[in-house]
C-alpha cells in the first residue's frame, strides 16, 4: 500500500475531487430515486382514487354483473386490480376471485369519522406488494366499505430500471470526473511546476533571477512573491557577507602590511636604539589596532550567534551617564574639547550595565573623534511617555542624508577629508546598534538642526525597575 504522504499532490487533488464529486453524485442519485418513488406513489394513489370513484357509480346492492364487469374492466398483464366490498356489519359481500382468499385488510369498523379515502400498503405471503385504498360508500340506503388494490411492482420495476441506468452510466461519469480532475489539477499546479523549474536553475551565482509570478493576486502568486522576497534577502545577505569578508580582509591586511613594512625597514640596515624603539612602537601601535579590530569582530560574531546573553542588574541610568562623562572628559581634554551633560534623575533600570556603558561610550568616543578642537560635546538624558532618551551631540562635520541610512552598516565609513585622517574600523556604530536592539530600544540620527551630528538612544520605560 502506498503511503498517503508519498502520493503526488496532483493525484491527491484528483482523488479528493473525485471522492467529493462521487459523494455528491451518490446523494443526487439516491435523492432522485426517492423523489421518483414518491412521484410514482402519489400518481398511483391518484389513479386509485379515480378508479374507486368510477366503480362506486356501479355499486348497488345486491351486487350485480354490471359491478363485476366494472371491477374487471382492465388488462391484467398491464394493470392488475383487485376489489373487496364489506357490509356495515363486517360481512364480506364481494372479493375478486384472483385474490384466492387473501384479504385486502381486516373487516372495517363502523364509524362516522372514517376518512373518505384510506391508503395502506400490503404484502402477501408470496412476497408481492400491493397498494390498497379503502372508502366508505352508500348503496341503496346501506353503508358499505369498498377496497381497491393495485400491485406496487410496476413502481418497483420503474425504480429498478432507473437505478440500473444510473448505475451503468455512473462509472463513465466517474472516469470523466477523474480525468477532468487530473487535468484541472495539472493546470492549477502549473505555477508550482514553473516555480520549481526556476528554483532549480537558481544558484549562488544567479541570485538575481526570480521565480515567475503568473498571477500576483492568487495564492500561488503570493507564494512566488514571498519566495522572491526571500531570495532578495538571501542575495543581500550574501552580498553583505562578501563585502564583510572583503572589508575584514582589507582591515586585517592593513595593520599586518604596516607591521611587515616597518619590520623590513628596521632589518634593512643597522639603526640606533632610539630608532629601533620607534620601529617597535609603530609595530605595537599597529598590533593594538589589529587587536581592537579582532575584539570587535569577535563581539559581533558572538552577538550574531546568540552567545552574548544580557547580564541584567539594577542600576541608575543617570549615574551611568554621569560616570561616563567624567571618564571621557580626560580623552576630550587632549583635543581641547568640553563635555557638557544635562541629566535628569531617573529611576533604577534593570539592564546589562556593561553593554549599555559600551554603547554610550561608543557614541561619545565617535563624537570626540569627529569634533574639531575647542568644540563642545553634549550628553543629555531625558524621558518621554514611553522611553528614556540619551542624546550625544557633537560639533563635527555632520552626516549627509544620503549617508545616514548606512552609518550603522559594518565597516561603513563615510569618505571625506576628515574621516580619511581618523583611524577606525567602521564597526563601532554596528556594535552600538546591536546593544541597543538587544535591550528592545533603538538608536537613530536626529534631524540636523545645525552643525554636527546628534545620535539618540531610546530605551523603553519597561526597563524601569
Amino acid at each position: 500500500m502506498i503511503p498517503l504522504k508519498s502520493i503526488p499532490i496532483r493525484w491527491k487533488l484528483t482523488l479528493w475531487h473525485s471522492a467529493l464529486f462521487g459523494g455528491i453524485m451518490l446523494s443526487f442519485i439516491l435523492g432522485s430515486l426517492g423523489f421518483f418513488y414518491v412521484y410514482l406513489s402519489q400518481h398511483q394513489d391518484a389513479v386509485l382514487k379515480e378508479d374507486i370513484e368510477v366503480i362506486q357509480q356501479f355499486l348497488r346492492l345486491p351486487l350485480d354483473e354490471e359491478f363485476r364487469s366494472a371491477v374487471q374492466s382492465h388488462a391484467p398483464e398491464e394493470y392488475e386490480r383487485f376489489c373487496e366490498v364489506w357490509s356495515e356489519s363486517g360481512a364480506l359481500l364481494y372479493r375478486s376471485a384472483e385474490l384466492s382468499g387473501h384479504a385486502l385488510g381486516p373487516p372495517p369498523i363502523s364509524s362516522d369519522t372514517i376518512p373518505h379515502f384510506i391508503f395502506t400498503s400490503l404484502k402477501f405471503d408470496n412476497g408481492t406488494r400491493w397498494r390498497v385504498v379503502g372508502s366508505p360508500q352508500r348503496s341503496g340506503g346501506h353503508r358499505v366499505f369498498l377496497r381497491l388494490a393495485v400491485s406496487e411492482q410496476p413502481i418497483l420495476d420503474e425504480l429498478w430500471n432507473a437505478a440500473r441506468i444510473l448505475g451503468i452510466l455512473s462509472p463513465f461519469v466517474i472516469l470523466l470526473v477523474v480525468a477532468g480532475g487530473y487535468f484541472m489539477a495539472g493546470r492549477v499546479l502549473k505555477p508550482i511546476e514553473l516555480m520549481s523549474a526556476s528554483a532549480r536553475r537558481i544558484s549562488a551565482e544567479s541570485l538575481n533571477d526570480r521565480l515567475p509570478v503568473l498571477n500576483a493576486s492568487d495564492e500561488f502568486g503570493s507564494l512566488a512573491t514571498t519566495l522572491n522576497d526571500l531570495l532578495e534577502r538571501v542575495r543581500r545577505s550574501l552580498d553583505q557577507m562578501k563585502r564583510f569578508t572583503s572589508d575584514v580582509s582589507h582591515e586585517l591586511r592593513t595593520p599586518l602590511t604596516a607591521m611587515r613594512s616597518v619590520g623590513e625597514v628596521g632589518l634593512h640596515s643597522d639603526r640606533s636604539i632610539s630608532e629601533y624603539r620607534e620601529i617597535i612602537g609603530s609595530m605595537l601601535e599597529e598590533n593594538d589596532r589589529l587587536t581592537n579590530l579582532i575584539d570587535k569582530l569577535l563581539f559581533l560574531s558572538r552577538a550574531d550567534a546568540g552567545r552574548l546573553p544580557l547580564e541584567r542588574s539594577s542600576f541608575s541610568l543617570s549615574g551611568l551617564v554621569e560616570e561616563l562623562a567624567e571618564v571621557m572628559k580626560i580623552l576630550a581634554e587632549e583635543k581641547g574639547q568640553t563635555i557638557l551633560t544635562e541629566v535628569h534623575e531617573v529611576l533604577e533600570v534593570l539592564a546589562d550595565r556593561g553593554l549599555l556603558r559600551q554603547a554610550i561610550m561608543g557614541l561619545v568616543d565617535n563624537a570626540i573623534k569627529y569634533s574639531p578642537t575647542n568644540s563642545h560635546i553634549r550628553i543629555s538624558l531625558s524621558a518621554d511617555d514611553s522611553s528614556w532618551n540619551i542624546v550625544v551631540q557633537d560639533e563635527g562635520p555632520g552626516i549627509s542624508l544620503e549617508h545616514q541610512d548606512r552609518v550603522f552598516d559594518r565597516f561603513s565609513r563615510i569618505d571625506g577629508p576628515l574621516t580619511r585622517r581618523i583611524d577606525g574600523s567602521g564597526l563601532g556604530l554596528s556594535i552600538v546598534q546591536w546593544i541597543v536592539h538587544a535591550h528592545a530600544g533603538s538608536v537613530t540620527i536626529l534631524p540636523n538642526t545645525g552643525k554636527g551630528t546628534a545620535f539618540r538612544i531610546s530605551l523603553p520605560r519597561s526597563l524601569t525597575r
